[in-house]
């Protein structure tokens, strides 16, 4: 595991500048940020190769869910697919399938909103016929792998762009900076 997470640490570092807060004043100077905001434009024209994936989950056996193509929101370092599971007066609850632009992985996560406390909670406790279906369909088009659970919340060595930054943070979403479901 220690090779695997060298090789992420490698490529995190080729986006993300060491020792530097994005609050700081120099961040968006760096080579890193330039890096990051190269790539994440290119992968906004991109657009097209994931349609293959869109038209599998429409036309597929997970067909009968609404699906929601966010893009790129936020600036987030992949591309956000939502799963429409429920929505009602009272919450809303939804699949989120993160592609990551860095790396050849993909996240899952389910997140439920309640309407009375606009509180948002996440948790990876998805359906498992869902979560056999989506994978199968990313692998299809794709051929990312899901990222490793074990290792999603570890922090990056050197890395300080926040307060909670992973590699989660790092190559599925800046989950500070979620707004929507």
């Amino acid at each position: 595991m220690k090779i695997f997470k060298n090789i992420l640490n490698s490529v995190a570092y080729y986006y993300y500048p060491k020792f530097l807060h994005e609050s700081d004043d120099s961040y968006q100077k760096t080579r890193e940020y330039g890096n990051y905001i190269l790539l994440h434009n290119n992968w906004k024209n991109f657009k097209g190769e994931l349609k293959p994936l869109i038209d599998e989950i429409k036309n597929g056996s997970i067909g009968h869910l609404s699906l929601i193509f966010n893009g790129t929101p936020n600036n987030t370092p992949c591309y956000e697919i939502e799963l429409l599971l429920q929505s009602n007066a009272e919450s809303k609850k939804v699949i989120v399938l993160y592609l990551s632009m860095f790396v050849p992985f993909y996240h899952l996560v389910l997140l439920e909103r309640e309407d009375s406390t606009n509180q948002i909670v996440s948790s990876t406790d998805i359906p498992k016929d869902l979560e056999k279906k989506v994978a199968e369909a990313v692998k299809k088009t794709l051929c990312f792998q899901k990222f490793p659970e074990d290792i999603l919340h570890c922090s990056i060595p050197d890395l300080e762009v926040s307060s909670e930054f992973n590699y989660l943070t790092a190559f599925f979403t800046d989950w500070y900076r979620i707004a929507h479901i």
